[in-house]
């Protein structure tokens, strides 16, 4: 009797272990309807009016624009958000097979000894090829896609209040 419990532990152990990531589910929210780009219905509301409609001077459009131009946080952000959107394109990438190749040449010379007298010289040639794939079995890849993904969303997002008109 005591052999199956010793059997069974190892077996449930392992089937256990196969399920690494649990599947995401979304919290219940309470958000508002109008998100990314949705019409909104208030009428009051500045913070979506494009700058140049709200400042009508144009020394001051100018100035602003030359500040926007000038901005190092803004500059910064755009950054990042390159940089997210380039993790993203390489989290994608790792799904794909991988090859490499090499190639090369060495000629050394030998000693009087070894190449008797005859044969000074000696060259030397290389060359491989290799290949190799990834299987997603634990999930590890489709989790950092997914990250990578939340990355450049979140990149966006910041990004999105300081887009200038």
């Amino acid at each position: 009797m005591k052999r199956r419990y010793l059997l069974l532990l190892p077996c449930v152990t392992v089937v256990a272990s196969c399920k690494v990531t649990k599947t995401y589910q979304r919290p219940a929210t309470d958000t508002v309807a109008q998100y990314r780009g949705q019409s909104l219905s208030d009428t009051m509301n500045i913070a979506r009016l494009p700058w140049r409609t709200y400042f009508q001077d144009a020394d001051l459009q100018t100035l602003i624009a030359e500040g926007l131009s000038r901005n190092l946080h803004l500059k910064m952000a755009i950054t990042r958000i390159e940089a997210a959107n380039a993790a993203y394109q390489q989290s994608k990438a790792a799904f794909l097979p991988q090859t490499g190749f090499n190639a090369g040449y060495k000629q050394s010379r030998l000693a009087y000894p070894q190449g008797f007298g005859f044969v000074t010289t000696t060259p030397q040639y290389d060359m491989s090829l290799s290949a190799s794939w990834e299987a997603d079995i634990w999930g590890r890849l489709r989790s950092s896609k997914k990250a990578a993904y939340a990355s450049l969303l979140a990149g966006e997002a910041a990004k999105d209040p300081y887009s200038p008109a």
